[in-house]
């Protein structure tokens, strides 16, 4: 089976999509990679911080681009730093690792500690340079050094030159992980992008805005989206040992859980990815006696975030389907004392859980976070509970009522 809490989280890039509201993202994370690029050179932090900054915008941009060669992305001011630059290869073959290489120049004697790195930059331009390789004619955009960040300049380049409204969240610095001695550098990132109908104007001439591009309903998922993501904090976008599909999905499970699910069917094998969408089920509702009835759609459980073992196998399901992991519902009774010694018996309580195909059918129980064993009796299977409740049929009379009960015996 894949455990995925072992998967190292550094230096790899994840992309995901909100489909509902027609807008794409990736998020980053370097660790060694960004290390080995900054010890190469003795730079003052303030050099290096920037660095580490265009570095990872190039990492998430670069994953956008239909490239074939190189994406660079160059900064130059009239400041104490006066140039920053970083290229970006694209794999050589499908499924390969991107390479990446960055440097900078600068005039040690007008640095100024404490000074933030960009207001060292001065006057001047971010520009973004697309090489796809002979034959072809290199492109170029420059936007001006303006707002404060490197990522602002980045997003004012996809408005006034591409006309696609993004938003980036990036947090670069130095960490001691666990069982290191010395301090790292590190750097993560999350980039946010909306695909517009058309092509818009500014006012009068002015500089073109998310809101001169978006209009009415996908003016209102941008906002929604973007507020959601800028919730994300600092040690979230660094922490090696929070997957990025995690991450993601704490952002913006409020948007899509069919995202998710294919944001982790693209990241790890069938079985895997079945695992972690029933892990993230399992955190985000709780299970209350209760919440709902048989009659309640499994996306009313969902928005709520609460709900009963058929709204959990319902879910699982549904996400595992959207991937193409076939999947079944599985109706029957559980074992309530996990200690209980065998010959003992006790009242069955009705239960649910999935199944899902991965070369052979593996159960496993979403409400309780564990795999189907020797306490889950089995009843019947199905494509969802209307095909296989616990209690179907008719009883007609007056004066006299039915009780219904199960018992369960351990028999070994």
């Amino acid at each position: 089976m894949t455990e995925t809490k072992e998967i190292s989280w550094d230096d790899c890039m994840l992309p995901f999509q909100l489909e509902r509201s027609d807008m794409r993202g990736r998020v980053a994370r370097l660790g060694p990679l960004l290390e080995h690029i900054l010890s190469r050179h003795d730079y003052p932090v303030p050099v290096s911080a920037m660095v580490a900054e265009l570095t990872t915008l190039a990492a998430l941009i670069g994953q956008t681009i239909k490239l074939r060669w190189k994406l660079s992305l160059q900064v130059r001011g009239n400041g104490a730093i006066r140039t920053i630059a970083t290229d970006y290869y694209a794999p050589e073959t499908e499924g390969g690792p991107a390479r990446m290489r960055a440097w900078a120049s600068f005039d040690a004697e007008r640095l100024q500690d404490g000074l933030p790195g960009f207001d060292q930059l001065g006057q001047g331009y971010f520009a973004v340079l697309i090489d796809q390789g002979e034959g072809t004619t290199p492109y170029q955009g420059l936007t001006p050094l303006a707002g404060g960040s490197l990522a602002t300049c980045a997003q004012t380049y996809f408005e006034q030159s591409e006309q696609l409204p993004t938003r980036f969240e990036l947090t670069v610095g130095r960490a001691r992980l666990p069982g290191q001695h010395q301090e790292h550098w590190r750097a993560g990132g999350i980039m946010l992008q909306t695909l517009p109908a058309g092509s818009h104007a500014g006012p009068e001439g002015g500089d073109l805005q998310s809101a001169d591009i978006l209009q009415g309903a996908q003016s209102e998922d941008w906002n929604r989206a973007t507020t959601l993501m800028a919730t994300v904090e600092a040690m979230e976008l660094v922490d090696q040992a929070l997957p990025l599909p995690n991450l993601v999905f704490r952002l913006f499970h409020e948007e899509e859980l069919a995202a998710f699910a294919a944001d982790a069917a693209g990241r790890f094998s069938p079985d895997g990815a079945a695992r972690l969408i029933c892990e993230f089920l399992h955190e985000q509702v709780r299970y209350v006696p209760g919440a709902t009835t048989v009659h309640t759609p499994a996306r009313d459980a969902w928005e709520a975030k609460s709900g009963v073992c058929q709204d959990f196998a319902h879910l699982a399901i549904g996400a595992l389907r959207h991937v193409g992991i076939p999947a079944r519902y599985v109706s029957g009774y559980l074992h309530p004392k996990p200690d209980a010694s065998i010959g003992e018996t006790v009242r069955g309580e009705s239960h649910a859980w999935v199944e899902w195909w991965a070369g052979d059918w593996f159960g496993f129980d979403p409400t309780n976070d564990k795999e189907v064993a020797d306490h889950h009796v089995v009843v019947a299977r199905a494509r969802e509970y209307r095909d296989v409740p616990p209690l179907q049929g008719v009883f007609a009379g007056a004066g006299s009522g039915l009780e219904v009960s199960v018992k369960v015996t351990l028999l070994g």
